[in-house]
């Protein structure tokens, strides 16, 4: 890990800083323009969670294709989502760690069935 200290540090860096500017000047002033209690539903439930499974099966698709394996891809996406839903969420304060520990064994069970599935039927 020593030999790769630079480019952690160096990747961390710009990351943080693109993340910072872009949260700060174009994010927090769009979210305060369209508050969520104002914006309608493109789909009613359930059929918002039936697209929303649909486009994630597509672009697993589309990765295990470049990939070549369907577990790596799935776990990606889940390793990705629960970073950003349960993790990040849970440090800055907008959702609590139990939701967060829930979230996390949901998305990894259903990143697991969605890639056992999908190799399965190929």
């Amino acid at each position: 890990m020593g030999e790769r200290m630079k480019s952690i540090l160096g990747a961390a860096a710009v990351g943080g800083i693109v993340a910072y500017i872009g949260t700060e000047y174009l994010f927090y002033p769009a979210m305060a323009a369209n508050p969520p209690d104002q914006v309608d539903a493109i789909l009613s439930s359930p059929w918002d969670l039936v697209l929303y499974v649909l486009i994630l099966v597509v672009f697993l698709d589309v990765f295990v294709q470049k990939v070549g394996n369907t577990m790596v891809t799935a776990m990606s996406f889940a390793t990705a989502q629960i970073l950003i839903l349960d993790v990040f969420y849970v440090l800055n304060g907008t959702r609590a760690a139990y939701p967060a520990v829930l979230s996390v064994v949901l998305l990894l069970v259903s990143w697991y069935a969605i890639a056992k599935v999908y190799d399965a039927l190929a």
